[in-house]
């Protein structure tokens, strides 16, 4: 049994040492404290406050009260990152009618929320942060009006089973077309309202991380390796060759994709 959660180090050194992992441990944080530099960026710190959907936007996508309480309390933690929650490019790509979507209808509104990012943790903690949108299309988890609305890259029989999702919700090439340049527009538009970066999401059974599996799929985005990653190599080439050579393009990929 792996043990999640240490009530004291004891039980660490413990499960250490039965493992035969050899962890090494120490009590000395004070790293945590050092500057780190990126590109021409100098993060504070090394600690990063990791993107978690609040699912508490407003239904045009932009951030409300709850949003905003949130993210001003994480600015008033310090971090020298904010990770900023998964913000959909595509309005029928949201995961729920209340995630965060940017678009031309409402960047001043993403840009007063990083401003207040970053005028809050300037004023608690001296420093601002680095602020990264997380840039994602939701695939089969899209739920843009509160009920499945599944887009998927293919029919994955592990999460399906014997309910197999309607072939019609398979995505077409152009489709997929599509969605790299809204993947490239939303990147350009968290640019101009302020955010230091991307992160072009790749993870966790999203659209783009689906297709890194698309084995069995026809066409241009399926098959060979070059294939499958073709969404997310041209979405980050389009961010990077979009977007002003000190914006951060990067994305976060599973430690394992089968």
């Amino acid at each position: 049994m792996i043990r999640k959660v240490y009530s004291d180090k004891k039980e660490f050194f413990e499960q250490n040492a039965a493992l035969g992992t050899n962890l090494p441990y120490s009590e000395d944080v004070s790293v945590l404290r050092d500057e780190f530099k990126i590109g021409s960026k100098v993060i504070a710190n090394r600690l990063a406050c990791q993107a978690m959907e609040g699912c508490d936007g407003t239904f045009d996508g932009s951030p409300d009260v709850l949003t905003k309480r949130r993210y001003e309390r994480f600015a008033k933690g310090g971090a020298g990152i904010i990770w900023f929650e998964a913000t959909a490019c595509l309005k029928e790509g949201r995961a729920n009618p209340r995630q965060l979507y940017i678009n031309d209808n409402n960047l001043d509104d993403f840009k007063r929320q990083v401003e207040e990012i970053k005028e809050t943790a300037f004023k608690e903690n001296g420093a601002q942060p680095l602020v990264i949108m997380q840039n994602t299309h939701s695939g089969r988890y899209s739920k843009p009006n509160g009920v499945p609305e599944p887009l998927i890259a293919y029919n994955n029989p592990i999460f399906e089973k014997d309910n197999p999702i309607s072939k019609d919700r398979i995505v077409s090439d152009d489709y997929l077309d599509g969605v790299k340049e809204a993947l490239i527009s939303a990147s350009v538009l968290a640019e101009k309202a302020g955010f230091d970066g991307v992160d072009i999401k790749c993870c966790h059974r999203y659209l783009n991380s689906e297709l890194l599996s698309a084995y069995e799929r026809q066409g241009k985005y399926g098959g060979s390796l070059e294939n499958r990653t073709r969404l997310l190599r041209e979405s980050v080439k389009g961010a990077v060759d979009s977007c002003s050579k000190d914006f951060i393009v990067s994305s976060r990929l599973n430690v394992y994709e089968h």
